[in-house]
């Protein structure tokens, strides 16, 4: 009995000292960028605390996008800590955009991944978005082209269909891996 005891204290003791208390580290969200309000229906002022549809995403301001050129085809997010491939490598097929990261050797860094849809949704700005402007920073990524990007986030109840994150409209999806063209970010962390 005694012996079941302590195996059962140290199972206990392992579980919670190696995967349950996992430290996430520094990671800032940057905000959405969104500056407007609305009720039901329309756009209308920012409404006081007590007031209906007060406690909007524009009422709240988060950590700024911050994003640092790192002068070698890669840029660094200063809130989240990811270090993004600068150019985004073409329209590819799912399969071809996982090769690519896998044997992608950049700023003496080989571990490089295709980013997961939250990865990608952290650098949309949501206050950026026009007809013919990208939402995300253009000064750091010029090349991004206003349409949708790979994620390595499988739908978990379709596992042949990805995520993806469209860069026009900053809203995100999903599609099937295998016969679908879309374009490439790599992510490192």
């Amino acid at each position: 009995m005694i012996k079941v005891i302590y195996i059962l204290v140290f199972s206990i003791f392992f579980v919670f000292n190696t995967s349950i208390f996992v430290v996430a580290g520094d990671y800032k969200l940057p905000d959405t960028g969104i500056q407007r309000c609305y009720d039901n229906t329309k756009e209308i002022p920012c409404p006081n605390p007590g007031q209906a549809f007060y406690g909007q995403d524009a009422q709240y301001a988060g950590p700024q996008p911050s994003y640092l050129d790192n002068g070698d085809g890669t840029v660094t997010d200063l809130n989240t800590g990811l270090m993004w491939e600068q150019e985004d490598g073409g329209s590819v097929y799912c399969s071809h955009a996982l090769a690519h990261c896998d044997g992608l050797s950049l700023a003496n860094q080989s571990d490089w991944r295709i980013p997961t849809r939250s990865e990608l949704l952290s650098m949309v700005d949501y206050g950026y978005h026009s007809s013919n402007v990208a939402s995300i920073d253009e000064t750091y990524f010029p090349g991004c082209r206003l349409d949708k990007y790979w994620s390595s986030s499988i739908v978990t109840y379709d596992p042949g269909d990805r995520w993806y994150v469209d860069f026009s409209t900053g809203k995100t999806g999903k599609i099937n891996c295998f016969d679908s063209i879309y374009y490439r970010a790599s992510v490192r962390c």
